[in-house]
């Protein structure tokens, strides 16, 4: 993981995006079937690359909480978000294992509607403790869980 907090700026440029990621990651996203006002939490954010089309789908009403664990990630999404002028996105700094505290923190009035994770699961060692934090979303609510990975 610390090589991605190394590549937050050329990230987008370096990471094969187009040739492998953007079907999967768009197939992925139209599946999630997100509504407009709904809640959505893009786990593992990085450069932002997952943000306009959940912003779309929510729409204005709606939000996006984007977590990830690397600043400069963080800061490349921040940018994105600065460009296209969301006002309903929100970046965390967090690690995934750590889900639900940080929601906890955001008191997010309505609960989480979805849960999205592109290409990261399998950069953690452990990926039980992200598990265990849907299954506790989910407990009292019907919710979304968008995966896209590799292996």
């Amino acid at each position: 993981m610390w090589r991605y907090s190394l590549l937050g700026r050329a990230y987008d440029a370096i990471s094969l995006e187009r040739p492998l990621y953007r079907r999967p990651r768009a197939e992925l996203l139209g599946r999630l079937d997100l509504r407009p006002g709904w809640t959505v939490v893009d786990l593992g954010c990085g450069t932002g690359l997952n943000l306009p089309g959940l912003v779309e789908q929510v729409g204005p009403a709606g939000r996006v909480i984007g977590v990830d664990a690397s600043a400069s990630m963080l800061a490349a999404a921040r940018r994105r978000v600065r460009r296209a002028g969301w006002r309903s996105v929100r970046l965390v700094p967090g690690d995934a294992a750590d889900l639900l505290p940080l929601l906890d923190g955001l008191r997010l009035p309505g609960g989480v509607d979805a849960v999205v994770a592109t290409f990261v699961l399998s950069l953690l060692d452990d990926d039980a403790p992200v598990w265990r934090a849907v299954d506790e979303l989910a407990r009292d609510r019907p919710l979304r869980v968008g995966l896209a990975d590799l292996g």
